[in-house]
Order: C-alpha cells, then sequence, then structure tokens
C-alpha cells in the first residue's frame, strides 16, 4: 500500500469517476449555504464538476513532478491525499447527516444544525488549509533536486 503513495497523482485521477458516479446518483440536489443572512445556493453538478477539475489539475500536477524526477515526500503525499480526499469525504458523509428543520423550527433543531455547519465548515477548512502541503511538496522536491 505505501509504495503506491509514490504516484499520488492515481488517487486523485481515481477519484474522479468516483465523484462523477456520486452526482449521477443524486443528480438533483442542491447545496444550501448559510453565511450570516445570505443564502447561497450550489447545484451539485456544478460544484462536482469543479471538484473533478481540481483534483485532475492536482494529479496533473503530481504527474508533472514526477516526470521532471523531482524528489517528493511520500509523507507529505499521504498528508495531502489524506486531507484532500478525506476531507470530502467526511463533508459527503456530514451533508447526508444534516436534519433539514422542521416547520415549527425547534430549538434544538437549530442547535443541531448550527453544531453540523460548525463541523463541515471545520472540515472544509481543514481540506483547503490542506493544499499548502501540496505547495510545500512540490517546492520542497524542487529544491532538493537542484540541491544535488
Amino acid at each position: 500500500m505505501m509504495t503506491s503513495f509514490y504516484k499520488p497523482h492515481l488517487f486523485f485521477w481515481f477519484s474522479i469517476p468516483c465523484i462523477l458516479l456520486f452526482v449521477i446518483l443524486n443528480r438533483n440536489q442542491t447545496i444550501y449555504v448559510n453565511i450570516h443572512d445570505t443564502y447561497f445556493i450550489l447545484d451539485m453538478l456544478m460544484l462536482v464538476i469543479l471538484i473533478s477539475l481540481f483534483f485532475g489539475l492536482i494529479g496533473f500536477g503530481y504527474w508533472a513532478t514526477i516526470k521532471a524526477h523531482l524528489k517528493l515526500s511520500i509523507w507529505l503525499n499521504v498528508a495531502h491525499i489524506v486531507l484532500t480526499i478525506g476531507g470530502l469525504l467526511i463533508l459527503c458523509v456530514l451533508s447526508l447527516l444534516i436534519n433539514e428543520p422542521s416547520v415549527s423550527i425547534l430549538a434544538k433543531d437549530l442547535d443541531y444544525n448550527q453544531n453540523f455547519d460548525i463541523l463541515m465548515f471545520s472540515t472544509l477548512l481543514i481540506s483547503i488549509l490542506g493544499q499548502l502541503v501540496y505547495f510545500v511538496n512540490i517546492i520542497r522536491g524542487a529544491i532538493l533536486k537542484y540541491r544535488s
């Protein structure tokens, strides 16, 4: 299993069909994001296409660094893959668990959804900050290649 982390582009390229399959199964879904008093409504198809393009670019970046013979850290590869793909999986699971408040808008429903919103935002923030690991790994690999 550890040898597959030497080719991290395969993780991202193979996750694209899985993500597209998810949107085919949940075709008519929308995502509602509440930020203060503003609601943003996102179509699931557009979000998945953007995520697929992002994963394709990350995979291409890893592939290009391997072809350029940069020495990438395997532990930074693992950290980036876990933070990116794992964060996306956690967000998918959490989005399925969100309890839509009833018409009566009970206080416990609002607290439940606010706690999930905080958890989802934290997971998304950690996944976004995890993208820094990608750039650190590439810069580290370039520095190590040009030092030797």
